[in-house]
């Protein structure tokens, strides 16, 4: 008896460690951990070797819909390596339309954003509709003051956007006809 529960721990641990993942921060000061046990995804976070979430489950309840937080199972695994620095998409084009979309999320120092339209097309109007951190916007103490606004743009057009400490903004710019752009400010 003792020697099947002792072989019972002995495969249970080779099999975590065959299909445990960890990823880690490039300084190294991160690690997540990934793994499934009995079917069910789990996951845990260590900063600097210290455990910040202990192992969690991981997975969706969705009302009126088969749950998603177990029967998981590892169909193959791969790993690599790469050094790259991240370059920020100025604009994402929403697909079959020419809508466009820009977003910023903010650190803690006050940030402005120089923004080109450059990426429009050059012979089209279009309306950016800005929601942005107000001027007396901060994470900490003011949270919700923000600013919407209504512009024309161009492929010419440049912005200069103030983010907030842990603030930001998001621009929707959409086409419009020339009807449509009426008592709107140019940018």
């Amino acid at each position: 008896m003792r020697k099947s529960i002792f072989l019972s721990t002995i495969l249970s641990l080779c099999s975590f460690l065959l299909f445990a993942q960890s990823i880690l921060s490039p300084n190294g000061n991160v690690k997540l951990d990934f793994d499934i046990s009995n079917g069910k995804a789990i996951y845990q976070l260590s900063y600097k070797g210290k455990e910040v979430v202990k192992p969690s489950s991981l997975g969706f309840e969705i009302k009126n819909q088969a749950s998603l937080m177990d029967d998981f199972s590892i169909v193959s695994s791969e790993t690599s390596v790469f050094d790259e620095t991240w370059n920020p998409v100025w604009g994402r084009k929403a697909k079959g339309t020419n809508n466009w979309f820009v977003g910023n999320v903010n650190g803690i120092p006050v940030r402005t954003s120089t923004i080109s339209f450059d990426f429009l097309d050059p012979d089209k109007t279009y309306i950016a509709t800005i929601y942005a951190d107000a001027k007396d916007a901060h994470y900490r103490n003011n949270p919700q003051a923000y600013t919407i606004k209504k512009v024309v743009v161009t492929n010419k057009s440049k912005l200069s956007q103030f983010s907030a400490p842990g603030g930001g903004y998001a621009i929707s710019i959409l086409e419009a006809a020339k009807e449509q752009t009426k008592g709107l400010k140019k940018l």
